[in-house]
């Protein structure tokens, strides 16, 4: 029989058992995902990767302006640079994303792209590696302060410049940028006009293009592909129309166009373009909120171009072909058109209004009248063939975004031949909450063949009309009409009494 071992003994064995486990835990590789341990000496000393002048790939998705804006003056290929580059919603906004391949070193490095929009919102800048490889951003920097010749001036402020004028050249240290002010082996000289300022060098901070800088770290070096997303201004696009009317005025042949205008201050080359037609809400500066509205076009299969598909609460549309959208440009393309879409001709008088009767042409946007389409904001111009076949303009409207099965109805004129008058024939009160007025409209039609007014009347409070010479229609509570046939070359003459209450 053995002997057992001292209690002794057994507590020394288990007391060496467990310095050799922590010595061997100790030795393990630790995994430290969860945080990171960067000095600011390594983010001072990080590896320069090679800048990225251009991307592989630009998806752009453009939506609308609410207002009408009038871009400022360029320079060089850029809005006055007397200003900073910001970004202003009321320009336009476009969501910009590109793909970029770069080569990064394992670990800490920065990394700059050049190429992107003058006028993005850089707290909008996202970067992700679609490679998958581990990538953590430890600093983000957009940077737009963009070379000048006032600039290179105030930056080389106390040092030394060459200004040639003529056969003249001066050369000192720069006082001040207003003249220019030199100080030379001579004195303080003032040049009053100059020919050329040779400077020695781009002094540090000024960019010949907007740039975008990261210090990264990289767990594995090597080439990979990266996608860039920003919002920018500066690109806006709005829906244009152009309707020619029939001989007879029934019927519209109706075909859209979009005009996208790229102020943004950089060329989008082989981009894939998407437009929104809807109206987005975005935070000003001011903190207030505002609404920026997005267009595009085409639907039902009439468009070969452009694919349309219900995005959210709004309409996403697709050129299926790349576009490039050079900087400065204004481009347009077809996206949808429509022959013989049924359309009505009306005469209206509405005295709160106008002194004149004018006239519209309406259309329902159903499929029956040829379209049932969404119809996006946007001026639409109305033509119609002369005697010789010549299209002549009518007149132009604007339309709010409009879906399917909607009516449309544009004003294009006040009509030359109908003539409108209106006259108070006798008023009366009761009281002071109670009034009676009659009225005389007289219309007169010097065309050839017969024409129907409507002739529109507004009345508040409690309303009834006590007689009339013509049944009207009830349109709202506040609005009533008559419908008045006009024989041609001829005259009617509408007479009505209002009795109103408003207490």
């Amino acid at each position: 029989m053995k002997k057992a071992l001292p209690l002794k003994a057994i507590l020394a064995a288990i007391a060496v058992v467990v310095v050799v486990l922590v010595v061997a835990l100790a030795a393990l590789p630790q995994n430290n995902s969860a945080s990171m341990n960067i000095s600011w000496n390594s983010l001072a000393d990080a590896q320069k990767a090679p800048d990225s002048d251009a991307p592989k790939a630009v998806e752009i998705t453009v939506y609308q302006a609410q207002d009408t804006y009038t871009p400022s003056y360029w320079n060089n290929g850029y809005r006055s640079t007397t200003q900073a580059l910001n970004y202003n919603p009321s320009d336009g906004i476009a969501l910009v994303k590109e793909t970029r391949n770069v080569d990064l070193p394992a670990g800490v490095a920065s990394l700059a792209i050049k190429g992107t929009s003058a006028y993005l919102d850089p707290t909008s800048v996202h970067l992700s590696d679609l490679s998958g490889k581990s990538l953590s951003i430890l600093e983000q920097n957009y940077d737009y302060d963009l070379v000048d010749g006032y600039k290179l001036l105030d930056k080389y402020i106390d040092k030394q410049i060459t200004v040639k004028s003529g056969n003249d050249t001066t050369t000192g240290v720069l006082l001040s940028a207003s003249g220019p002010v030199l100080q030379t082996a001579n004195g303080v000289t003032v040049l009053s006009g100059y020919d050329k300022i040779d400077f020695p060098s781009l002094p540090e901070g000024l960019i010949t293009t907007p740039t975008i800088s990261w210090i990264l770290d990289s767990q594995a070096a090597g080439s990979r592909d990266v996608e860039v997303s920003y919002l920018t201004s500066g690109l806006n696009w709005n829906a244009n129309y152009v309707a020619i009317d029939n001989a007879d005025d029934t019927a519209l042949s109706l075909q859209a166009w979009i005009s996208l205008r790229n102020d943004a201050g950089t060329t989008f080359k082989d981009a894939k373009l998407k437009l929104v037609a809807g109206d987005i809400n975005v935070v000003t500066p001011n903190a207030y909120p505002s609404y920026a509205t997005m267009d595009a076009y085409g639907a039902n299969g009439k468009v070969a171009a452009v694919t349309e598909q219900s995005f959210f609460e709004y309409h996403l549309y697709t050129l299926e072909r790349p576009t490039t959208i050079a900087s400065g440009q204004v481009k347009q393309v077809e996206m949808t058109s429509a022959d013989n879409v049924a359309a009505k001709k009306e005469y209206i008088y509405d005295a709160s209004q106008s002194s004149k009767v004018s006239v519209k042409l309406g259309f329902n946007n159903t499929e029956k009248s040829g379209l049932g389409i969404a119809l996006p904001k946007g001026k639409v111009r109305v033509y119609k063939a002369d005697s010789t076949g010549s299209l002549q303009f009518l007149g132009e409207d604007s339309i709010d975004h409009t879906p399917k099965d909607e009516a449309v109805k544009l004003t294009i004129g006040n009509a030359f031949d109908i003539v409108a008058e209106k006259t108070t024939t006798d008023s009366s009160m009761s009281g002071s909450c109670s009034s009676r007025y009659s009225y005389r409209i007289t219309l007169r039609n010097h065309k050839a063949e017969p024409v129907t007014i409507k002739v529109v009347e507004h009345a508040y409070g409690e309303w009834d009309v006590t007689s009339e010479t013509f049944t009207h229609t009830k349109d709202s509570a506040t609005q009533l009409s008559w419908n008045v046939p006009v024989a041609a070359d001829g005259t009617s003459t509408v007479e009505y009494t209002i009795r109103t209450v408003t207490c």
